[in-house]
């Protein structure tokens, strides 16, 4: 077995645990942050699905994908609200994973709504608001520069407010 398949399956083994020290090292000797065993194991899943929050972060500083899915499009941030674990979803929320699913699947913020978890739906409400605001904002920004060199019309700024005020949100 070469050097970088052992690096990534001993990442894959210590993705489960507290031992950040491990894991900083094997990356720095070749183990790829990102690597799916044959199983379909990645480290950042293991970890949170062993609620192993300083592997978590750690993992995350060494650029592990906060939006890699399983096969079935389960994603970092639905284990770690299906685990109901607040801390996993700062983190992954922090370390800018999707509010949304990879393909049609259910949101993250649907799933804790279908499993009771009300406070991490509510955070993720609250997150899916500020980034629509933050949208908003960078669109209405774009749209008075253009306007200042006389490319636009102000038409364009209200629409995607409107699109919010129907969905029931205030900016």
């Amino acid at each position: 077995m070469p050097d970088t398949d052992m690096h990534n399956e001993n990442l894959i083994a210590v993705a489960g645990t507290d031992n950040v020290q491990d894991a900083r090292a094997l990356v720095s000797q070749g183990a790829d942050v990102n690597h799916v065993d044959a199983d379909g194991n990645f480290p950042l899943m293991i970890a949170v699905t062993k609620g192993q929050n300083g592997m978590i972060g750690c993992l995350l500083e060494l650029d592990a994908d906060p939006d890699k899915a399983t096969k079935s499009g389960l994603t970092a941030l639905h284990q770690a609200v299906n685990k109901n674990d607040i801390g996993a979803v700062r983190q992954l929320i922090a370390a800018g994973a999707s509010l949304e699913p990879p393909g049609a699947g259910v949101t993250p913020e649907e799933l804790a709504r279908k499993t009771g978890a009300d406070a991490i739906a509510d955070l993720l409400s609250g997150e899916r608001l500020r980034a629509a605001k933050e949208e908003i904002t960078a669109q209405a920004a774009h749209k008075a520069e253009a306007m200042k060199k006389g490319l636009a019309k102000d038409t364009a700024v209200r629409k995607p407010l409107k699109i919010v005020a129907r969905k029931g949100h205030t900016v």
